[in-house]
């Protein structure tokens, strides 16, 4: 079975950074919402900046462990 290198393990285990979460932003599809809460990645490319550090302390706060957020009513 394949197995990581130190430096791979070592990359795997690091904090998502803003860079990260800035790069896979860039390849979302314009249109459509990468989750439930129906934001479209153009709303989160807009809103980027203000947004980022709220993502990057969610994300990783996710792969600690910590539950991720509920979505809330769906709006009508």
């Amino acid at each position: 079975m394949p197995t990581l290198t130190d430096e791979e393990q070592e990359f795997m285990d690091s904090p998502i950074t803003p860079e990260e979460i800035d790069a896979v932003l860039k390849n979302l599809k314009p249109h459509k919402a990468p989750g439930p809460d129906g934001f479209t990645a153009e709303f989160y490319r807009k809103f980027k900046e203000p947004l980022m550090p709220y993502m990057t302390r969610l994300f990783n706060d996710i792969i600690k462990g910590a539950p991720s957020p509920k979505p809330g009513p769906t709006p009508k």
